[in-house]
């Protein structure tokens, strides 16, 4: 009897496991699918006046799955500025906040990442509301590496270029992240 127990038991984990993909989240590239993401940046920033700073963002988002393989999102930013050169120079001010939308494209190539390219659009300002209102353009690209079948790691390096405010005619600004670390949950 203790062998019949043992061997449908095992029959049944054996059964379970290769019941489980093969690679775990492939199934979020399908339509219906949304998600909730958070990502930390730190961002490098350069202008066209010769100034350099040095940034830290936390963007979480939503998003949602109309197509497969497409993405389209809606955020919150959240940065400071950590670093300025010249010294005097503070681009980002003590806080800026914004939103953003965008769409990216995820590439299933039969592993468990997916490379990631996309297009954002969105707008900050500056807490001290000075002459500090910025609209930027974004391109994300990386990749989404799958923890498990709801779970992933995003890693990238996106450029943003910011669009010139009207008042501040010919100074606009771009900015490349040379890494990110974000989260992102599929449900």
């Amino acid at each position: 009897m203790k062998v019949v127990l043992f061997i449908l038991i095992g029959f049944g984990i054996v059964h379970h496991v290769n019941a489980l993909p093969v690679r775990p989240g492939a199934d979020f590239l399908r339509p219906g699918t949304m998600s909730l993401a958070g990502a930390v940046k730190a961002p490098l920033s350069f202008d066209t006046m010769g100034h350099t700073s040095l940034g830290l963002e936390f963007t979480p988002e939503w998003s949602y799955f109309p197509l497969r393989g497409f993405e389209f999102s809606i955020g919150l930013l959240l940065a400071g500025g950590i670093a300025a050169e010249p010294i005097e120079y503070q681009q980002y001010g003590p806080l800026r906040w914004g939103a953003k939308f965008g769409t990216r494209y995820y590439f299933d190539v039969g592993q468990i990442f997916f490379p990631f390219v996309g297009v954002s659009f969105g707008a900050d300002i500056v807490s001290n509301f000075v002459q500090s209102f910025h609209f930027w353009v974004e391109i994300p690209a990386g990749l989404l590496i799958m923890l498990n079948e709801h779970v992933g790691l995003q890693v990238g390096a996106p450029l943003k270029i910011n669009v010139v405010p009207p008042l501040r005619l010919g100074v606009g600004r771009f900015e490349w992240t040379p890494g990110y670390l974000g989260v992102q949950a599929f449900f």
